[in-house]
């Protein structure tokens, strides 16, 4: 099924399993399918006296390949997709495929965030100095780096430390 609709000055051609484009009372365009249900929609929220604007990917199925992404695509380069990758314990992801979870080259969840390319910058700042693990056998994890006062700390290995002193030149 392919349509095209002419919205208030927004235009949109949609393409695939679409059969229903609804746009509600509250100013939300909701755009579903056969289920009835509405996996795409640009929601105009209130907040605080504040008028916000987004765009909900709501994917209701509930398999682990069922994610909740954009991809872009252009002629003769690759796919880059970003999204929620349901299938790895729901992190938010930047792959260089149009699936999530090949190819990622970063993933951010509760711990933090982890590149899996090498990271490039002219720069690097530590936002806060940290504390100095209490000895070399110390708790830790194999690629933690401490940034204290007077050393750098790695983790070389579980709970083995290795510390490089830091002085003024």
């Amino acid at each position: 099924v392919t349509s095209s609709v002419n919205l208030v000055g927004v235009d949109a051609v949609m393409s695939g399993n679409v059969s229903a484009v609804d746009m509600v009372a509250s100013g939300n365009l909701l755009v579903g399918d056969n289920t009835g249900e509405n996996p795409l929609g640009i929601n105009l929220q209130q907040d605080k006296g504040n008028l916000a604007i987004g765009l909900l990917i709501h994917n209701q199925n509930t398999g682990a390949d069922a994610d909740a992404k954009i991809s872009f695509e252009t002629q003769s380069a690759a796919d880059v997709s970003i999204g929620i990758d349901r299938g790895d314990s729901n992190k938010f992801k930047i792959s260089r495929s149009g699936n999530l979870g090949v190819n990622d080259e970063m993933s951010v969840d509760s711990s933090g965030v982890t590149a899996n390319t090498a990271v490039t910058s002219a720069t690097f700042n530590v936002s806060a100095l940290e504390t100095a693990p209490a000895s070399a056998s110390a708790t830790g994890v194999a690629g933690d780096i401490r940034f204290a006062t007077d050393a750098i700390y790695v983790c070389t290995a579980t709970n083995t430390w290795k510390k490089v002193n830091i002085a003024t030149f």
